[in-house]
């Protein structure tokens, strides 16, 4: 079945005729009945699968900014995860620079909606790793959707040590490591912390705060972003689809202004042909004029 997704999108029908034909002829009507039903990739989709198959390193880099994005977020490094938004939209710049050679190498649509949908799956890749994992396998048949990090935040990773489940895979992230907890000093070991040993903790306490604040503000401003994306490629699919329905619509008047001036000097014709056979029956008429 690999080969269908490998293949141009116009050779995908008859490819899969034919390969499901083949499956009944050998006797195998399960195989046949799952392969004629698989879907026709989407000019997005396409160009995604190819992308997997004609540079994989594209998509491993995809991949690995994502994990290291959510690494830095259990750790709730600031830091890191604003210099990793920067390396994220490098690697995606890179991927769709990939896109445009290939597209312009087979001659697959490189529409502004299409640009748009691909870039989308880019970014939703990095998000998910199930995404990831089905753009690299290259067998799309539609664009990716962005699904975040769900309600999973840096804060909530260490403060609590819960884990969050993926939205498209159901499976569950690990825990950050545990951490031992040492004895307890004795009574006479535990002594008042000194003001400046006051003053070090509530500083590094604040500056925890402004980290996990930052890290939180960021991945918010990453899931609008997305959303955004998400919103303009649906936009730019529909923009292209009315322009596509008023094409047909003014094609379809043109014919029916061509026919309708046909039919009227048809009927024209008719009724002259008429006038002139009814003059000529008269001509043959004894005593006619």
């Amino acid at each position: 079945m690999d080969r269908l997704y490998a293949g141009a999108p116009e050779d995908f029908v008859g490819a899969r005729a034919q390969l499901a034909k083949q499956a009944r002829s050998d006797g195998d009507t399960a195989t046949a009945t799952e392969i004629a039903a698989l879907r026709r990739p989407t000019a997005s989709a396409a160009l995604l699968n190819a992308l997997a198959r004609a540079d994989p390193g594209a998509v491993t880099a995809l991949g690995a900014v994502g994990d290291e994005l959510r690494e830095a977020q259990q750790r709730g490094d600031g830091e890191a995860i604003r210099a990793l938004g920067r390396k994220r939209r490098q690697v995606i710049a890179t991927a769709m620079a990939s896109v445009a050679t290939i597209a312009a190498d087979r001659g697959l649509s490189q529409s502004a909606s299409v640009r748009a949908e691909v870039e989308a799956s880019l970014a939703a890749a990095i998000l998910d790793p199930a995404s990831a994992e089905q753009l690299a396998a290259g067998a799309l048949t539609g664009a990716l959707h962005e699904v975040g990090f769900g309600d999973w935040s840096p804060a909530a990773a260490v403060s609590t040590g819960t884990t969050r489940t993926s939205g498209t895979t159901g499976t569950t992230a690990p825990r950050p490591a545990l951490r031992a907890v040492p004895d307890l000093p004795t009574r006479a070991a535990v002594t008042a912390p000194s003001r400046a040993e006051q003053k070090a903790e509530r500083e590094r306490m604040a500056q925890e705060r402004d980290t996990r604040r930052q890290a939180m503000a960021l991945e918010r401003a990453e899931a609008a972003t997305a959303a955004l994306e998400q919103a303009q490629a649906r936009s730019a699919a529909a923009q292209q689809r009315v322009t596509e329905i008023q094409g047909q619509i003014d094609r379809l008047r043109g014919e029916l202004g061509e026919a309708t001036a046909d039919a009227r000097l048809a009927h024209e014709a008719e009724r002259k042909a008429g006038r002139d056979a009814s003059a000529a029956m008269r001509r043959l008429t004894p005593g006619g004029t």
